[in-house]
């Protein structure tokens, strides 16, 4: 009977055991994230073009170039996710009549985190 008792026992401790390091072990990261947000002292933030890329001339196609667009919602924000860290450049821009306005920044990209960074966009003379 105590036999019984203690393998029952310690089958009740591997199960637990192996489930808690089971489920310890399977937490998956979550992507990088960025919320960039566009100010704009000329009007509207909404249906800002946003652009990000890792190379000063992006060039789709290019093994390693990263290059993603988006537009602002009616908040003034888009949001980018990426598979991996990065830094990235960051270019905002809109058109105005005949004008054009435009931004620029940096934008880091790390697994398990949201970043958030603001772009403000001028007319350019």
């Amino acid at each position: 009977m105590k036999g019984q008792t203690f393998r029952n026992s310690f089958i009740a401790v591997a199960i637990v055991s192996i489930t808690l390091f089971t489920a310890a072990g399977c937490k998956k990261n979550k992507k990088p994230k960025a919320i960039i947000t566009v100010n704009n002292s000329e009007g509207s933030n909404v249906g800002v073009n946003v652009e990000i890329h890792s190379r000063d001339i992006p060039s789709p196609g290019v093994p390693g170039v990263v290059q993603k667009t988006g537009k602002t919602s009616s908040d003034g924000k888009v949001e980018f996710e990426l598979d991996n860290d990065a830094i990235l450049t960051c270019v905002a821009w809109t058109t105005s009549g005949t004008d054009t306005i435009k931004g620029t920044g940096t934008v880091r990209f790390v697994t398990n985190e949201v970043t958030e960074e603001t772009i403000t966009i001028r007319k350019i003379q």
